[in-house]
């Protein structure tokens, strides 16, 4: 019997490069004779759909996205009819398997025909919604009593929906946890699998007297920016170093302007350069220019720069977010800090600067651990989709 992955993606996302999605739907089809994909629109597919065309059947919305409830009541209808069809139309000898990564917007009707159709459905859970939105929220000023209400909506759907769920995907621990909590029954920890092929490749560092450091991710506040250049702050007063910050990462909404002006103001008299935003698999070079990796984000439920930072050979210095404490191992391939820490970073950053030795050591041990992680999410997967 064949076997067919429908993946209903959320809505547009600015923080999900279409590269890395394009990637992950490659990935599947290790495991799928044909992927049916529900997204907003074939933007950024192009290559994939190009070179395995065959292999996919591509359904997208084709509407003008707006972030706001009438657009996702409107996308929700749009996912009921279409796996509607889907069903209708699959052969006899076709198990459809349903995917989406979100309980709200692509959940709640993917679960409605999953039932009606008796299809397996699998939450892939790729985010703390809780944590994310009361940090998100506090970071745009938004006020509390319109939070609490968004959260107690989100927990209500949770605790109806969750439990519902063949299965249940988490990419972090804490990711899974917060599933548990609501009630999800078959759970497995499996992280986001990436392409790391192009960070893998042996490079040459010639920094050794003048190291790099490097961050990347969307210019926002969350994302612990202001942290990391009151780090290199410190590390000018109090140390008289002026090693070079590489930020790499654009601007995606008007709000965050004022958080980038903020941080090219605090960057003011510090070797900071902010080099914007660049293509996703020109990240390699990029990975190659630095020395240490440091990652200083107020929540995060994966981190897949750390990812590609670790299989780069880079050690690590994150905070104690979702996804660094699933990656990171403290001491071995980098160094784990508090949330909102510079002083933390600043000493760490600190300790890799004077040892050359232990930054080569650990980035050593870095790409090992994650090369075995990856092999790690092949087994997992390939044990799911065999149950089904």
């Amino acid at each position: 019997m064949r076997k067919e992955l429908v993946i209903i993606y959320d809505t547009p996302s600015v923080n999900y490069d279409h590269n890395i999605m394009a990637h992950n739907l490659h990935y599947y089809l290790k495991f799928f004779d044909k992927l049916i994909i529900l997204y907003w629109s074939k933007e950024g597919f192009s290559e994939i759909f190009e070179r395995e065309g065959e292999k996919f059947i591509f359904y997208p919305y084709s509407k003008p996205y707006n972030s706001n409830y009438i657009t996702g009541i409107k996308f929700m209808a749009w996912i009921l009819r279409t796996l509607w069809k889907i069903c209708q139309d699959a052969p006899k000898n076709t198990k459809l398997i349903f995917m989406t990564p979100i309980p709200i917007w692509s959940g709640i009707p993917t679960l409605i025909i999953g039932k009606l159709k008796r299809k397996k459905v699998i939450l892939r859970l790729e985010g703390q919604k809780m944590d994310c939105l009361k940090i998100e929220d506090e970071t745009l000023g938004v006020p509390k009593i319109f939070t609490a209400i968004k959260l107690l909506i989100l927990k209500i759907i949770y605790f109806f929906t969750v439990p519902l769920y063949d299965f249940v995907i988490g990419i972090s621990r804490d990711v899974l946890k917060e599933a548990k909590n609501f009630g999800a029954k078959k759970t497995i920890w499996i992280p986001i699998p990436i392409n790391l092929s192009p960070f893998k490749k042996e490079w040459s560092r010639n920094n050794s007297n003048n190291p790099v450091i490097l961050s990347v991710g969307q210019i926002k506040k969350r994302k612990g920016f202001g942290e990391t250049i009151e780090a290199l702050r410190l590390l000018k007063r109090e140390e008289g170093l002026t090693s070079k910050l590489l930020i790499i990462g654009g601007v995606t909404n008007p709000r965050d302007e004022i958080h980038f002006r903020k941080f090219q103001e605090m960057a003011g008299g510090l070797n900071v350069e902010f080099r914007g935003e660049i293509k996703h698999d020109e990240l390699a070079k990029i990975y190659n220019q630095a020395d240490i990796f440091v990652h200083a984000s107020y929540v995060e439920t994966l981190g897949m720069v750390i990812m590609e930072a670790m299989a780069s050979g880079l050690p690590v210095i994150a905070t104690k977010t979702s996804g660094a404490k699933d990656l990171v191992k403290d001491g071995k391939t980098g160094f784990l800090v508090s949330v909102g820490d510079p002083v933390s970073i600043k000493e760490k950053i600190l300790v890799l600067l004077k040892n050359p030795e232990l930054r080569k050591s650990m980035g050593e041990r870095a790409k090992k651990s994650i090369i075995n992680l990856q092999k790690e999410t092949d087994r997992k997967y390939k044990e799911i989709w065999q149950q089904f």
